[in-house]
This record gives structure tokens, sequence and C-alpha cells, in this order.
């Protein structure tokens, strides 16, 4: 097995008034990473590149995680959730669940941890944006894949929620050996969760290492502040 799952060699990719990722290289390796930045960062546009959804204007990347006989993969959780308007709840996890001796059991299950065993009937346009999420993700995790690519997960989960959801996914993802490539706003989930960070300030990238204090981060200040936060927000729950 390749000691990363991609390598990117100055990679750019082209935007209307900036380049949406410009000279971007890095070797992204397995757990969970977390990709953060501001908005218009280029989190998203990242994640489009690493599961093929564009392509870079410059630059190479190469994926060291390709699909194998009886598994995928790579499972993208796109933002929006992706979800399928003609499939029930239950449909969602078997159309992307290997076939299996168990596959029957592991749907229940994930149907029952993300509170949608009730709901296994019901359609996309029949539940709420949480219940959405929560699906998404479910689905996600039923793939089995090798790294699932989550663009926002969770995002409309009530907080309430948000701990007990992600103790799920990180308990599957250590069973199953998957790795998790992350973009998100919520620094406290991200401080929780990730071993590593990427940190993108307007398409550059300012940080790629692991979650804990560096003497810089590329001279970007706005870079420096979000690992300084990410950093108290683990410390603080640490304390907890």
């Amino acid at each position: 097995m390749h000691p990363s799952l991609w390598t990117l060699k100055n990679v750019t990719l082209r935007g209307t008034h900036r380049p949406r990722l410009q000279a971007v290289s890095c070797a992204i390796q397995p757990g969970v990473t977390a990709v953060v930045g501001d908005s218009g960062a280029g989190k998203s546009s990242l994640l489009n590149l690493l599961v093929g959804f564009e392509r870079p204007d410059q630059g190479e990347i190469i994926c060291h995680c390709a699909a194998t006989r009886g598994q995928l993969g790579v499972y993208w959780l796109p933002p929006g959730d992706g979800l399928w308007s003609h499939l029930s709840v239950q449909q969602h996890l078997e159309i992307v669940r290997i076939p299996g001796a168990d596959a029957g059991s592991m749907i229940d299950q994930l149907l029952t941890q993300f509170d949608l065993h009730e709901l296994r009937r019901a359609h996309p346009d029949d539940l709420s944006q949480g219940e959405r999420a929560r699906l998404a993700m479910a689905r996600a995790l039923a793939s089995q894949a090798k790294v699932l690519v989550l663009d926002e997960p969770l995002v409309h989960t009530s907080i309430l929620r948000q701990t007990k959801y992600w103790q799920i996914v990180r308990e599957h993802a250590a069973q199953q050996q998957t790795s998790l490539i992350i973009a998100s706003h919520d620094l406290e989930t991200i401080a929780r969760e990730a071993d590593r960070l990427l940190i993108l300030d307007a398409g550059q990238l300012a940080y790629a290492g692991p979650l804990a204090p560096a003497e810089q981060t590329q001279s970007s200040s706005n870079a420096s502040e979000l690992l300084a936060r990410i950093l108290n927000y683990r410390q603080q729950d640490a304390k907890t």
C-alpha cells in the first residue's frame, strides 16, 4: 500500500477573478484529514479535484486509493447531500452497499444509529434538512469505501446530536480502516476528529501537517489564526 492517499504536484485550478487553487503541492496521508479555510479559500475545489469531479488546469494529482475487487476506492459526499429523489431512505444505503452476508444487518444498524429506522420508506423530499444530512452520512458509511471525502457533512444536524453521530462515524471508520477527508467550517468538530490539517488561504496551501502547534504557516496570518483556534478547541475538549 502506498503511504499516501493522494499526491498533489503544483495543482492549479482557474477561477473567474483569481485561481481557485494555486500551485498546491502536498501528500494526503491515511487517517482523518480536515480541509479548512475561510469561505472561498478553495476547500470544495480541492475536494472536487480529489474525487475527479474536476480536473486541474495545471499540475498533477495522483490517486493511490483506487478501487479494488470488492471495495470502492473513494466515496464522495458532496455539499447539499446529493440524495436521489426517486429512492427511499433504505434504498439509498442498499444501492451503495457491497453485497455480502451482513449487508442487511449493516443497513439496519446504520438506519438505527442515525435515527432513520422509522423513515426507511420515506423519500428525500419527505425529510427535513437534518434528516437528509444524516441519510447522506449513513449512505457514505454504507459504501465501505477506502476513503470518504466529505464536504460539510452533518451540516444541518442539531448541535445536540452531532457529537453522537460523529462518534458513530469514528467507530465505523476504525472498524473498516477507512480514511476521512473532511471540509468543514465547524472548527470544534475538526478539533475533535482530525489528525491532520490542510489549511487553505485564497486558493493557496498555507499549512499541511498534524493538528499540533506549528512554527510557521507559510506567512499566512489567517492560517495561523485558524490553527490556533482549532488547537484551543482541542485543549478545551481534552479538559471536559
